[in-house]
């Protein structure tokens, strides 16, 4: 298991494949956290396609503990969490239950699905942030400019409204 925290994307994605482990989970979790890089801002995408869970009932346990007292309580965004479909009942259970223990998580069944939950959970504020900086820029100008600048303003709003900042 795996983590890569994207700076420029705003995201960070933790990936698993082949038999996963309460250990690997918590060995990753534990890099994550460390990382001076990692942000507790960015939304998390968590994917568990090719992964195979294993454990104990007691290894579990000691997930639990760890995912409820160093985990959670350092994110303060969405996390979404992509299973396979094709895994059997108790392994989606299992996903389903880590699921549970994150306040602000989702499961999901399909990469595109949770992407598009995430942009929604996370990214629309920025959009309106933006949408509300446009329409002050744009009275700046109408006020700048007079009358004859407002026109061009609104045109160059309407175009510019669907490129994100940066």
């Amino acid at each position: 298991m795996e983590y890569h925290i994207n700076e420029r994307d705003e995201l960070i994605t933790l990936t698993a494949t082949e038999d996963v482990t309460s250990a690997d989970a918590r060995a990753c979790i534990g890099s994550l956290l460390a990382d001076k890089l990692f942000d507790p801002k960015l939304p998390q995408l968590i994917d568990l396609r090719t992964a195979m869970p294993r454990g104990t009932c007691e290894e579990l346990d000691e997930f639990e503990a760890l995912i409820r007292k160093d985990y959670q309580p350092q994110l303060a965004a969405h996390v979404a969490i992509v299973v396979n479909p094709d895994w059997e009942e108790t392994v989606c259970a299992k996903a389903f239950w880590f699921s549970c223990t994150l306040d602000q998580a989702e499961l999901f069944d399909g990469w595109n699905q949770a992407c598009k939950w995430l942009i929604n959970k996370e990214f629309d504020t920025n959009f309106a942030d933006l949408n509300a900086i446009e329409s002050c820029q744009e009275f700046e100008q109408d006020a700048a400019m007079g009358s004859a600048g407002s026109v061009a303003s609104s045109a160059a709003a309407e175009t510019d409204s669907l490129t994100p900042p940066g």
